[in-house]
């Protein structure tokens, strides 16, 4: 048997509310990096997601705060 538990699988989805909430923006800010292609999402059904990668992605590109 399979054990799909949230401390077995990490999260890889994020709606945009936890994206924002992950990145400590608002949410019109989110959309607006969504809109200008900085972050991807992807759409199941009706619901937009942002995945994990895209997320790690962005950070990952921000320049390095000067020391």
């Amino acid at each position: 048997m399979t054990d799909l538990s949230a401390a077995a699988m990490p999260k890889r989805l994020y709606t945009p509310r936890e994206a924002a909430r992950h990145l400590d923006i608002g949410i019109t800010s989110l959309y607006a990096l969504l809109k200008r292609g900085e972050l991807s999402a992807v759409k199941l059904g009706s619901l937009t997601k942002i995945p994990a990668e895209s997320l790690e992605g962005f950070i990952a590109s921000l320049p390095a705060r000067a020391q």
